[in-house]
């Protein structure tokens, strides 16, 4: 199916895109009511449902330069974005923390992700302030140095915004300006790239389905199949999050 920006959520949501944290040795928290969080080996990023950050999007994603401090950058995401999208962001972070943890702390707010509008959307695209909308006008991202207030915590910043659906299903995801480039750019690469998503039926928004174009999977292999281009096995899927004793906090009625 696509456009994948519509895709939402796959079978499994929450444990697709949490393994990559719990690869790289991340602590899982849940206590059955407000809170479900993942926190870094080095204990300056947590992932997860936070109670102390009241936005829109329920995943909250923070980073701070040492435990005790402040957070330097906050990214906020709504679980009803695609996997696919969730996945690049938080697989991005897990093995950048890994990898090349310096690259997650730099202070230049200055910083700005590459990221250049897509085949058929229309927008601009400039040094300072970008904008791009898809051809269905049901998905658009920007960015300002006026869209958010100087000295204010960053999870109340935003530097690049994402917006998806119709009103009745609308979503956003939000990267305040310190978030490393490579984040936002995982999540853009995902957000606009035109092939298409495989999806059962049934995992699909019915509001959604008068604007989406649903392939036969018999008839056209789909972009994102677990069998590779040459025909091979499907990989083995690594180690996946433990499954919640409940549905995590946003949707116990927080």
């Amino acid at each position: 199916m696509s456009p994948r920006y519509l895709a939402g959520p796959r079978d499994g949501h929450f444990e697709t895109f949490t393994a990559p944290l719990l690869h790289h040795g991340w602590h899982f928290t849940d206590d059955g009511h407000n809170v479900a969080l993942f926190t870094s080996p080095c204990l300056r990023i947590r992932v997860g449902w936070l109670p102390e950050v009241h936005g829109e999007a329920p995943i909250q994603i923070t980073a701070s330069t040492h435990p005790l401090r402040s957070p330097l950058w906050h990214i906020s995401l709504d679980d009803q974005a695609c996997t696919e999208a969730l996945t690049a962001v938080i697989g991005t972070l897990a093995h950048s923390l890994a990898e090349s943890p310096h690259t997650l702390f730099a202070s230049d707010d200055d910083q700005l992700a590459d990221l250049p509008i897509p085949p058929m959307w229309g927008g601009i695209s400039g040094l300072r302030v970008s904008h791009a909308q898809a051809p269905d006008s049901l998905a658009s991202y920007s960015t300002s140095p006026y869209m958010y207030p100087k000295g204010r915590p960053p999870e109340e910043q935003t530097r690049w915004v994402f917006r998806v659906g119709p009103r009745e299903r609308a979503w956003q995801a939000r990267f305040s300006p310190a978030v490393p480039p490579v984040l936002v750019e995982a999540f853009h690469r995902v957000f606009t790239d035109p092939a298409p998503l495989g999806r059962r039926r049934y995992e699909l928004d019915p509001l959604m389905l008068p604007h989406l174009t649903l392939t036969d999977p018999t008839t056209s292999r789909l972009a994102d199949s677990p069998k590779s281009s040459q025909g091979g096995p499907s990989p083995q899927r690594g180690t996946v999050a433990p499954r919640m004793a409940a549905a995590p906090p946003h949707a116990r009625g927080r």
